[in-house]
C-alpha cells in the first residue's frame, strides 16, 4: 500500500505532467502560435468587416460632378 505522501506525490506528479504535456483536446489553448492566429484572423475579421462597410457607404453616397466615382 502506498502511503499518504507517495499518493500526493505521484498525484503532484500527473498534474504537472498533464500540465506540460496537455491532452491534445487542449493543446490549441495552450499553444502560442495558435492564439497568435487567432488574434490575427479576429483582427482581419474585424477590418474586412469595416472596410466592407466604409466602402459600401462610399458606394452609396452622391458622387461630386467633378469628381470620378471611388471604386
Amino acid at each position: 500500500m502506498t502511503s499518504e505522501s507517495e499518493a500526493a506525490m505521484s498525484q503532484g506528479s500527473a498534474i504537472s505532467t498533464s500540465l506540460i504535456n496537455p491532452p491534445p483536446i487542449f493543446k490549441k489553448y495552450f499553444n502560442d502560435q495558435d492564439r497568435y492566429i487567432s488574434i490575427q484572423h479576429q483582427t482581419y475579421d474585424k477590418n474586412h468587416r469595416i472596410r466592407t462597410i466604409v466602402r459600401n457607404s462610399i458606394s452609396q453616397a452622391p458622387q461630386c460632378p467633378a469628381r470620378p466615382a471611388i471604386r
